[in-house]
């Protein structure tokens, strides 16, 4: 009875964590464009990576020899795919249809789907997200006239083993991708989800034999600068480091080596493997706040991590204070993962 009694809590936390992520997103729909400069570049730099990729598929085989480290201080931009040599074991890319999971506004939705149908590699292309007003949004503002692009309110995680269970929003679309997406593709998303090796497992699942998957996420030591500065403060309410660990104020991200071990258990052959450094900048806390309210990105966690009004501020003029930057601007680090895998063949 306690370990069900344990399970059932899990999933309630996990339940109210992904409607508290989907409201503040949801709240967000009408600014994420204008302030999401960053998740924009990081998914245009996925889609740039993707579109050097798809061509190599479809006439050889690639075998990733390494991997590199980028550090991005301007606008980041796939100059040369030296890390890879040819063998004859890749699967061929043939797209007809294609999936983006957590696709927001759509505004790299809509420069998906225009950059694949114009080069002939997919015929439709469904975007879903957890937030019901970005969809709105969406659906208003990055449609295609042509009927290329359906957007859906939808969780990856409520998917079923495919194609036997199927949540309502995805059951209309299943015959005609019942042998599953030739793409599926995620930018700064999938670090939401509660369980990213079962999410991975699914995606392996939708993914059709000859298809590719292509993710951007958000690895850990992304916004370290926090973390540092809590660790300073110590409010008194984490008395050791399990109870710093519990609230964090930021949510737990996988490193780079996990992402792509779980892929390769799930049964991906990985094509291209980059990690990125980017860095946001900020002139003040209250700049900072501005920015995660209007990307839904915003921290709920600030009055349970300090519980007094001593702690908080405290906790952001060492954050202020924690750059050396001449023009007394904080910055954030973020650590970006981009990931193209296919079926191992």
């Amino acid at each position: 009875m306690q370990r069900k009694n344990g399970v059932h809590d899990l999933n309630k936390q996990s339940n109210a964590r992904k409607t508290l992520i989907a409201r503040n997103f949801s709240l967000a729909a009408t600014t994420y464009d204008m302030y999401s400069t960053q998740q924009t570049r990081h998914g245009t730099f996925l889609i740039e990576a993707l579109l050097k990729i798809i061509p190599l598929l479809k006439t050889s085989a690639l075998n990733m020899t390494s991997a590199s480290h980028v550090t991005a201080k301007t606008e980041p931009t796939i100059k040369t795919i030296s890390n890879y040599e040819e063998n004859n074991a890749s699967p061929s890319m043939k797209t007809s249809y294609g999936l983006d999971i957590g696709c927001g506004t759509g505004y790299l939705t809509k420069r998906l789907s225009e950059a694949l149908t114009q080069r002939g590699l997919i015929n439709e292309l469904l975007g879903i997200d957890i937030a019901t007003s970005m969809i709105d949004y969406a659906r208003k503002y990055h449609r295609n006239d042509d009927g290329t692009i359906e957007y859906r309110v939808g969780d990856i995680e409520d998917l079923g083993d495919y194609p036997l269970k199927l949540p309502a929003w995805w059951q209309s679309l299943a015959a005609k991708t019942s042998g599953g997406y030739d793409l599926i593709f995620s930018n700064a998303a999938l670090h939401w989800v509660n369980d990213l090796p079962n999410v991975i497992k699914k995606l392996k699942q939708i993914l059709s034999k000859t298809g590719v998957l292509a993710l951007a996420l958000y690895l850990d030591g992304t916004y370290q600068e926090l973390d540092r500065a809590q660790r300073i403060v110590r409010s008194p309410s984490l008395d050791n480091e399990s109870d710093l660990n519990d609230d964090r104020l930021i949510i737990k991200l996988p490193r780079s080596d996990e992402v792509k071990n779980t892929l390769i258990q799930a049964g991906f052959k990985i094509f291209y493997e980059q990690r990125l450094t980017d860095a946001l900048k900020f002139d003040n806390f209250r700049a900072f706040h501005r920015y995660q309210h209007y990307t839904g990105t915003r921290n709920d966690q600030l009055r349970k991590v300090f519980r007094t009004k001593t702690d908080l501020l405290t906790f952001i003029k060492t954050l202020e204070n924690s750059s050396s930057d001449p023009f007394k601007q904080f910055q954030l680090t973020m650590n970006v993962g981009f990931f193209i895998a296919g079926h191992q063949v």
